[in-house]
């Protein structure tokens, strides 16, 4: 009987699966529940529309007999219903029926992921393979010349103590921090009025803008009933702050690289950007209490030490420009070349490489750098030279950044 069953099946299959020609009262064989039964059918007795019931029935069989593993016995409808068979003789013949029992449904994969306690949220295909919730921590990780994963920190003079210096920090854990559940500063304070403009000038392209934030932001000063006040409260509110700076329209790379300051360019969205310290030396992402934006306040004007969240870089292949350094290099997203989601082993000493980009809507090849979820975060040197002196907004320098 074993050597006769596969053959069987495959013949019942075949009748199956194309229109039965066959005239009524044709003799065949079919396997049904794990019995083989030879039966009379008229044609009539089973619609075509039944058939692959019969072939989920012949599959249960087949599984009973050990010919296919236990995964193939109940099968899944194109309705995502999974279905089981029962037996019937009606004078002399057999039919089958088929019922539903249950429907499997197979959850989704969340778009974003929540950060800052769920402040804010990110999407999940600019994340590749990094886990938020264990982030390298980049408090001193500076120096005198430039070095991959560090800040070649010109020499800048020290803030006044932070408020709350000795507080413990429950998201840093050891040399790693937790950005999914870092405290932010609580709000949603909407403002009008921004302004920014990046315009080419000979051979220079002028940034300027007020720094008013295109989206909304926590509560500045930190109010005492904020959870992050007990952490490191701000006590800087946000105003409107003038700049124009001008930086290379086509820039080059220069023989060597030059050390940061404060000030280390502007996003799109016309916001100042930092580097990734602290006025102390510490990992400003990892250690400062910032909004859902990623931004907070000094005392001169709003700023981010990373690229925002609320900077929106739509799409799955290389990162949009987002915003320009001193020295007139682009700034991009986290994604490189074919969409991948870049670390610092895939950039140099001062978080950027050269290849073909879009600038100024021509394809160009150009250094450019690229936004990391990794200290520093954005830029660890200028590669090019830069032809901004601090202070460029306000105070500039690494002066009170609270």
């Amino acid at each position: 009987m074993a050597s006769l069953v596969p053959e069987l099946s495959s013949e019942m299959v075949r009748n199956i699966a194309r229109q039965d020609a066959r005239p009524a009262g044709s003799r065949q064989s079919r396997v049904i529940s794990g019995r083989m039964y030879a039966m009379r059918r008229p044609s009539s007795l089973i619609a075509p529309r039944s058939r692959p019931l019969l072939l989920a029935a012949a599959v249960v069989g087949a599984v009973a007999l050990g010919l296919l593993g236990p995964g193939a016995a109940i099968g899944k409808t194109a309705r995502g219903k999974r279905i089981t068979t029962t037996t019937k003789r009606r004078n002399g013949a057999t039919t089958v029926k088929a019922r539903p029992t249950t429907t499997t449904t197979i959850p989704a994969v969340p778009v974003t992921v929540p950060i800052l306690g769920g402040a804010a949220s990110v999407r999940r295909q600019g994340l590749g393979a990094v886990d938020l919730t264990r982030l390298p921590l980049g408090t001193n990780k500076y120096g005198s010349s430039a070095a991959p994963g560090s800040v070649y920190r010109c020499p800048a003079p020290s803030g006044p103590p932070t408020p709350n210096d000795g507080v413990v920090l429950p998201w840093i854990n050891g040399s790693t921090f937790d950005l999914v559940h870092k405290v932010a500063v609580a709000g949603s304070v909407p403002w009008s009025g921004g302004a920014f403009a990046a315009t080419p000038q000979g051979a220079m392209r002028v940034l300027a803008g007020n720094d008013l934030p295109p989206h909304t932001t926590g509560v500045f000063p930190v109010a005492v009933s904020d959870p992050a006040y007990k952490y490191r409260p701000n006590p800087s509110a946000i105003a409107a702050n003038g700049f124009s700076v001008s930086v290379p329209l086509n820039p080059s790379v220069a023989a060597a690289p030059s050390c940061l300051g404060g000030e280390i360019g502007v996003t799109l969205n016309g916001i100042e950007l930092f580097n990734a310290f602290d006025a102390d030396g510490r990992d400003a992402v990892a250690e400062e209490t910032q909004d859902h934006c990623e931004g907070h306040p000094n005392v001169f004007g709003y700023h981010y030490h990373s690229i925002s969240n609320c900077l929106a870089d739509p799409g799955s292949g290389h990162s949009q420009l987002l915003g320009y350094a001193f020295d007139g290099f682009g700034i991009f997203g986290h994604r490189g070349e074919g969409g991948k989601v870049l670390t610092n082993a895939d950039l140099d000493e001062c978080h950027g490489h050269t290849h073909a980009i879009t600038w100024d809507g021509k394809t160009t090849v150009l250094y450019h750098y690229h936004a990391t979820w990794e200290f520093p975060y954005v830029i660890g040197c200028f590669r090019g030279t830069s032809t901004v002196r601090s202070p460029a907004f306000g105070t500039g320098g690494e002066g009170p950044r609270r």
